[in-house]
C-alpha cells in the first residue's frame, strides 16, 4: 500500500494534469461571462468535459489499442466524425 506522501503525490499530479486540461483544452480563463450564475454553471460543464478528457488520456496511455466505443456513446462518436470532416 502505498505511503500517504505518495499518496499526495499522485493525487497532486492528477490535480495538476486536470488544471492543465482546463486551462488549455477547455479555455476556462476565456470564459469572460458577467454573471456569477453562468460562470458557475460553465465550469461545472468544463469540469465533466476535462475530466473525459483526462480519462481518454490515461487509458490511451495505458491501453493505446483501447477502442472509441469504451468511453464514448454512438452519439459522441457521430458528433466527433462529423466536426472532424468540417476541420
Amino acid at each position: 500500500m502505498p505511503s500517504t506522501a505518495c499518496a499526495g503525490a499522485v493525487c497532486a499530479g492528477a490535480y495538476e494534469d486536470l488544471h492543465r486540461v482546463l486551462k488549455s483544452g477547455c479555455r476556462i480563463e476565456d470564459m469572460a461571462q458577467s454573471h456569477a450564475e453562468r460562470v458557475r454553471r460553465a465550469i461545472a460543464v468544463s469540469l465533466g468535459i476535462a475530466w473525459r478528457i483526462l480519462l481518454m488520456t490515461l487509458l490511451g496511455r495505458e491501453t493505446p489499442g483501447l477502442p472509441a466505443e469504451v468511453l464514448l456513446s454512438d452519439v459522441e462518436l457521430r458528433t466527433l466524425r462529423a466536426y472532424a470532416k468540417k476541420a
